[in-house]
Parts: C-alpha cells; sequence; structure tokens
C-alpha cells in the first residue's frame, strides 16, 4: 500500500452480529483503535478519521422526525431495548423500508452518507493526510452484506456472543425469529470475534486487523 492509496481511497469495516453481542463495543475499545495504531506506526503522517454508519440510526432518525410517540432519549439510550421499541424498529426498517419500498433502501443510504463524507473532506487542505474509515455497525440483510463486501479495502467482522445475546432477548422480552436478526444465521463469514465471558475479543480483534492490512499491502 502507498501513499497515494490513502489520498484516493479509505477502509470500509462492517460489523455483523445479533442483538446485544457488543458490535459497537467491541469495534470502539478494540478494533478501531487497533487499526488506528497499525496505519499509524506505518505512516506516521497519516491520521485516520472514523465515521460511524448505522442502519439503526437511520431508522431512529426517521422514527423520530416523523413524531413517533417516543422521546429522544429512547433512541439516544445504549442499554436494551424495550419490546415495543425493537417490534417498531424492526417493523419500520423491514416490513415498512425493505418490503414495501425496495431491499436497497438502506444501502442507498449508505452511497448517501459516504459520498457526501469523501466530498467533504476532498475540500481540506490536509486532506491528503486523512484517511477515512467508514464504520458500518449493523449488517443485517445477505444484500447488505454483498455491498459492504464489494466496497475497497473492506473488513467484515461477525460478532458472536451467544451468552450476551441470551441475556438480551431475555430482558427484552422478544423472540429473535424476525429476518433482520436471522437472514445471515447461516452466512459464511471472513472473520469472526467472539465475545462471550471466557474467550479474548481483544486478541482476535488484533489478529483480524493485522491480517487484513497485511493482505492490502500495509
Amino acid at each position: 500500500m502507498t501513499d497515494s492509496f490513502f489520498t484516493q481511497s479509505y477502509i470500509v469495516l462492517g460489523l455483523s452480529g445479533k442483538k446485544g453481542v457488543g458490535k459497537n463495543y467491541i469495534s470502539e475499545t478494540y478494533t478501531i483503535p487497533q487499526l488506528c495504531s497499525k496505519v499509524r506506526e506505518k505512516y506516521p503522517d497519516k491520521t485516520i478519521i472514523p465515521y460511524f454508519f448505522s442502519f439503526g440510526s437511520c431508522i431512529k432518525a426517521e422514527l423520530y422526525s416523523r413524531n413517533v410517540s417516543f422521546k429522544l432519549d429512547d433512541f439516544l439510550s445504549n442499554q436494551p431495548k424495550t419490546k415495543e421499541m425493537r417490534m417498531l424498529l424492526q417493523s419500520y426498517g423491514t416490513e415498512l423500508g425493505r418490503e414495501q419500498n425496495h431491499d436497497k433502501i438502506w444501502i442507498r443510504q449508505i452511497e448517501y452518507w459516504m459520498a457526501n463524507q469523501l466530498i467533504y473532506l476532498s475540500r481540506s487542505p490536509i486532506s491528503e493526510h486523512l484517511i477515512p474509515l467508514f464504520v458500518i455497525q449493523d449488517i443485517r440483510f445477505k444484500n447488505e452484506y454483498e455491498y459492504v463486501s464489494k466496497l475497497p479495502n473492506s473488513i467484515i467482522i461477525r460478532i458472536v456472543s451467544d451468552e450476551r445475546h441470551s441475556k438480551t432477548c431475555q430482558i427484552e422480552g422478544i423472540k429473535d425469529d424476525h429476518v433482520s436478526e436471522t437472514d445471515l444465521d447461516h452466512h459464511l463469514f471472513p472473520y469472526y470475534i467472539f465475545n462471550d465471558s471466557y474467550h479474548q475479543p481483544e486478541e482476535q480483534s488484533m489478529d483480524i486487523i493485522t491480517h487484513v492490512l497485511e493482505s492490502i499491502g500495509l
């Protein structure tokens, strides 16, 4: 990987996993800092700028803008969702979004979001020193996976934790049979991080980052 790569391209980190497994925690605590550190070692004059995208956040923003009867705090909370909140998000994102419009509705949101950030960064007087890192936090459907996997320099990680997922299901009191939770159950991912209490996610994450960066020439 040469310096010219960083002035013309970007890195994409895609995350997948069932609810409650720790997708955001793993990426923000381990994977993103490790990625930034590794790149900085090789290119000390470069700075990674993370940009976070969540399909769920798009749905929450739509719902809030339409004055649905929830407080803003309900959408901002990082705690397990109520049964009503989970069902509303699933219904709006899938039945009212993907099925009534088209199944690329949220992919179009990614395309708009990435283009907007890249255009904005291109105007910066220090753009040649910046590396956009697009973090897509909740890949849930096969076509979303296929789209992200074809983006330049993409890393897709499946986070797995049966114990954390089971606990979240118990707290929310909702079955885990919605298509947004099951569509990728049997899909083969290039990388996995196991996040049950007896695993070491930090070491798994570092191994993945090291392997991926080496494979793309860093």
